[in-house]
């Protein structure tokens, strides 16, 4: 049995009012025949339509499986490349604010980073074991720049970093050559490893990330710890040493109120939100001012 829809009725009332004469069954049949063939085709169509929608998505799916094989690719070859520039780095050390003449040449350069390998840092260090050196950047400025130096044996770049604390007087500094991505993220982390310190935890940075008592804290970390800069207490506390103050009442002699030195105006950041363990100050962490 033929279903008609709201369309196909509004057509053959159409025709029906266009003709004149009341219409005969030959002629409603005709007008059925053609509205059915319109349907024949419009499913075929819709068919088609079909066809290709699926196509589409089809091959949608097939850009995104490419797609997502390409950045698994892109990301490997990224690893594979930082590992390259690691091994590459891994014998390198940066001696900072080495001075700079004018008519600095590589060679002067090599023998100036031998002198303060052997006579700052006292390493028994052959010429032939610097295998390059130069500066980092351009010229831009009277500021001298970092010096890149790479040494034949990675367990003498570690007996350099080691002595970096003898460059202290020279004021002079040796650093890792970190990648530029651990750089920043080294120079981000400092106002948290200088409170940490100050707070008494033992506190270090390692690559990029801080250990603090023992454990490990990327910056992202750290900073999801809500961190609050808060002033700087500059108030003063007396120190206690127990076996004096005990030493003192023995004897009579009252306890003097020793006060600390007042903190630097530095922004301090709120520890609490780390959850450290605070260690106990040791008899070395203070300085004990005795009376005569």
């Amino acid at each position: 049995m033929l279903r008609m829809g709201r369309v196909e009725a509004l057509k053959i009332e159409e025709y029906v009012n266009s003709m004149g004469n009341e219409p005969t069954l030959r002629d409603l049949f005709v007008v059925i025949s053609q509205i059915q063939a319109d349907i024949r085709n419009g499913n075929e169509q819709t068919a088609i339509y079909r066809s290709e929608l699926e196509a589409a998505k089809t091959r949608i799916v097939t850009l995104e499986n490419a797609q997502t094989s390409t950045n698994e690719k892109l990301n490997s070859f990224k690893q594979d490349l930082e590992q390259m520039r690691s091994y590459y780095r891994k014998n390198n050390f940066i001696i900072h604010k080495l001075p700079e003449t004018s008519n600095e040449t590589t060679s002067t350069l090599v023998k100036e980073v031998h002198r303060v390998l052997t006579e700052y840092m006292h390493i028994n260090i052959d010429l032939t074991e610097i295998d390059a050196t130069y500066r980092l950047g351009g010229k831009k400025s009277d500021a001298a720049r970092p010096v890149l130096t790479r040494v034949t044996c990675l367990w003498r770049k570690y007996e350099v970093l080691e002595a970096n604390k003898l460059l202290k007087e020279h004021h002079l500094s040796v650093t890792d050559d970190y990648s530029v991505e651990a750089r920043n993220i080294r120079r981000n982390l400092i106002p948290y490893l200088s409170e940490a310190r100050r707070t008494n935890h033992k506190a270090f940075l390692r690559k990029d990330k801080m250990l603090v008592d023992g454990k490990l804290y990327s910056l992202e970390e750290v900073r999801s710890m809500n961190f609050n800069p808060q002033p700087q207490d500059t108030g003063t506390k007396p120190m206690i040493h127990p076996e004096r103050d005990k030493r003192r009442a023995d004897n009579g002699q009252s306890t003097p109120q020793t006060k600390k030195k007042p903190l630097s105006k530095a922004t301090t950041m709120n520890l609490a939100q780390f959850k450290f363990q605070k260690r106990s100050p040791s008899p070395h962490d203070a300085v004990i001012h005795m009376s005569a």
